[in-house]
């Protein structure tokens, strides 16, 4: 059915939770030279008679809004009796199922999204990962990420951006996704060195995550490196071990540095580093902390 523009709303079910301006306005050229080329997908508001939410094509909507801003006479000339849509009775479960699948099969959704619509359907409709997984006929790998990123929303932690947190005491409930895919793989290493079963080494991960928050990007891949030249040598990581050395990389309060060293000397210390069996970071700070002494001689 037609439904005019002002009785369409974005449905609170729908799983979108950012718009990308520059992808609205190319879909509002498309639509202002081609026409709609697909009907949104709407259900009735059990809130506003006569109102429709927007279950699919969220991003069709905003460049309709944009367009009757921009280009009213056009916008009129397109759709004289309203928007064409697709009026379907979803439950809540079922309207947010649909808006995942929908947009995970156009592939066009961050991580974050796919895991706060995980999260939204484990607590409101008590489904499991695996359960939406077999609904919507998704390939699990392509959801791993956000399964990362889902636990940390489990344990009330918030997403951030790379890079060290502004004040360390502040940030003790984020995380970066660097650190979150750290803690995975973390997580993995420990397993095998201790040949864990599932259910331990899913346990061991989100405490795991908890002792990665607050971490800058630099500091997750050193405590990574560390962990893993461990398992690489064939020795047993433990979780206090990890928790250790996480524990220094804080007590330490390394700052970030970005400088140009010729090449010789990346090769001299790599080659030290391989030798002594520790990372090319923990090479370099011994390195130059030698040659400080010498000079200050």
């Amino acid at each position: 059915m037609n439904i005019s523009l002002d009785r369409l709303r974005v449905s609170p079910y729908n799983v979108r939770r950012v718009v990308d301006e520059r992808e609205v306005r190319r879909l509002m050229e498309s639509i202002a030279s081609r026409g709609l080329q697909q009907p949104l997908v709407v259900m009735a508001s059990a809130e506003v008679p006569g109102v429709y939410e927007v279950v699919i094509g969220r991003r069709r909507l905003e460049a309709l809004r944009r367009l009757a801003r921009e280009s009213p006479e056009r916008f009129t000339e397109l759709f004289p009796q309203g928007i064409p849509c697709i009026v379907r009775s979803f439950t809540p479960r079922e309207a947010m199922l649909a808006s995942l699948m929908e947009n995970l099969q156009r592939d066009n959704l961050e991580d974050d999204e796919v895991a706060h619509a995980l999260h939204r359907l484990e607590i409101e409709h008590q489904m499991s990962p695996q359960e939406v997984v077999k609904a919507i006929k998704v390939n699990t790998a392509r959801i791993r990420k956000a399964l990362e990123t889902l636990e940390a929303l489990r344990l009330g932690y918030r997403i951030r951006g790379p890079g060290r947190p502004p004040r360390r005491e502040k940030a003790e409930k984020e995380i970066t996704r660097k650190a979150l895919t750290a803690a995975s793989r973390i997580a993995e290493l420990v397993a095998q060195s201790r040949r864990m079963g599932r259910e331990e080494a899913e346990k061991m991960r989100s405490e795991i995550v908890k002792v990665m928050s607050g971490l800058s990007t630099k500091e997750v891949n050193y405590v990574f490196r560390r962990v893993r030249d461990k398992v690489l040598r064939g020795e047993t990581v433990s979780l206090e071990e990890v928790k250790k050395a996480v524990k220094e990389v804080k007590a330490e309060q390394r700052v970030e540095r970005t400088v140009l060293l010729p090449t010789w000397l990346i090769k001299s210390l790599e080659e030290y580093a391989e030798r002594k069996g520790v990372t090319f970071d923990d090479a370099l700070i011994e390195a130059a902390a030698r040659g400080l002494r010498e000079l200050q001689k």
